[in-house]
């Protein structure tokens, strides 16, 4: 870890301890070496038990199927208003998504699903890229 982060953000933070899971590299530009992959279960009224059970069987069966195949695991996950959002590490994004569409199939969600991917720019900057659905209308509501 370089000496300006370290004096001037000298706290850990969620975004940190994330920053050192994907490993930055040195560079001109700061490049993410691990896919991550956001899924967000979008509901249309607020959020309760029956909901966090669908959201928490979904994750679960995500990251056993990630696991089996060896192709990644859950890293966190987060309830933002009426938004359950989980942040898979994997190591493939086409056979991430693969596996994460069989899933959502398998448990018959009928939610609004987003699954994207973070475009870092830096450390601390980055955008969204929505990669299910492809002709959508939907957006992935970010992390705060």
């Amino acid at each position: 870890m370089n000496d300006f982060f370290k004096r001037f953000f000298p706290f850990r933070t969620r975004q940190w301890n994330l920053n050192k899971t994907v490993g930055w590299q040195p560079d001109n530009i700061m490049i993410a070496k691990t896919p991550i992959l956001f899924v967000q279960l979008q509901f249309d009224s607020p959020f309760d038990s029956p909901s966090l059970k669908i959201s928490e069987e979904l994750e679960r069966a995500i990251d056993e199927d990630l696991r089996e195949k060896n192709l990644g695991k859950l890293f966190t996950s987060d309830l933002v208003g009426n938004n359950y959002t989980m942040l898979f590490v994997i190591s493939d994004y086409p056979q991430g998504v693969e596996i994460i569409q069989k899933a959502i199939e398998n448990k018959k969600v009928k939610q609004n699903i987003v699954i994207a991917r973070r475009i870092y720019r830096s450390p601390f900057k980055w955008k969204y890229k929505i990669l299910h659905p492809k002709q959508t209308s939907l957006q992935f509501h970010e992390l705060k």
